[in-house]
């Protein structure tokens, strides 16, 4: 009857709550498994061995400036500024004002880490010099991308970063 209903629906409640956390479950256990199996972010691993190697090779006050700077920020225990604009309205400005370098060198960058065609890509962003002028490779890392499809398996690679001054001194 209609009237019996309303005392069934927490057990319903409690049978689709079940079913729903074993699906999803299972969902994260596949996807797990796979990404295990067939990794498709695996040159992740290389920015983690930038991230431990800045960490030991760079002095305490080296600033990171990285286009993809969540993995080298986390991990490197180094300042680290986002350069992509995503996260920092300043650098977007920096970005579409075409003045990279200079956005660079007021935040006291002393390294750039990322993967080299980021550099050919953002080029006609830097203003004034360009970048390669100003960058001296000190470590590349390639263990997993050299895993990856060779047309995209370059090295995750760290430069050093000559600002036009000083930090907190301005170009003349």
């Amino acid at each position: 009857s209609l009237a019996s209903i309303p005392g069934r629906w927490p057990r319903v409640g409690a049978v689709a709550g079940a079913v729903l956390a074993a699906t999803a479950a299972s969902s994260a256990a596949s996807f797990g498994l796979h990404e295990y199996r067939e990794p498709r972010y695996e040159f992740q691993l290389d920015m983690l061995s930038a991230a431990q190697w800045s960490r030991d090779n760079t002095p305490p006050g080296a600033v990171i400036g990285s286009f993809n700077a969540g993995i080298v920020g986390y991990f490197s225990g180094r300042q680290t500024v986002n350069l992509d604009g995503v996260v920092d309205g300043d650098a977007l400005g920096a970005i579409r004002d075409r003045r990279l370098l200079a956005y660079a060198d007021a935040r006291c960058v002393t390294h750039l880490a990322d993967f080299p065609f980021y550099l050919f890509w953002y080029q006609r962003y830097w203003g004034g010099d360009s970048v390669y002028v100003r960058i001296t490779p000190v470590a590349a890392f390639s263990e997993a991308t050299s895993r990856q499809p060779e047309a995209i398996a370059v090295d995750f690679t760290i430069w050093r970063y000559a600002a036009a001054a000083p930090c907190g001194k301005t170009a003349e």
